[in-house]
């Protein structure tokens, strides 16, 4: 894990705490970069925090259950039944 990934994982754990303190979280990171000379991995910080929330987005639509997916699990289930009676 890069240190940009590190500095998001961390920014996206607490934003997912408290959305409210999101703009401070960011005032607080950005104040951070500056004293310690890291100010340039910023934008790898945003595209790495990017990446977490469209993981999550992503994560959440493709575990929702959804008719079709039903429908097919319902046929592999007869399938596998049909093909164990032969």
């Amino acid at each position: 894990m890069t240190i940009a990934a590190s500095y998001a994982r961390a920014l996206y754990e607490l934003v997912a705490q408290d959305p409210r303190k999101g703009s401070v979280y960011l005032k607080n990171l950005r104040a951070s970069l500056t004293r310690r000379g890291h100010l340039k991995l910023l934008p790898n910080i945003v595209s790495e925090y990017q990446k977490l929330h469209i993981a999550k987005e992503r994560a959440a639509r493709n575990s929702a259950v959804t008719p079709e997916k039903e429908r097919t699990r319902i046929l592999l289930g007869l399938y596998k039944k049909l093909i164990e009676t032969k």
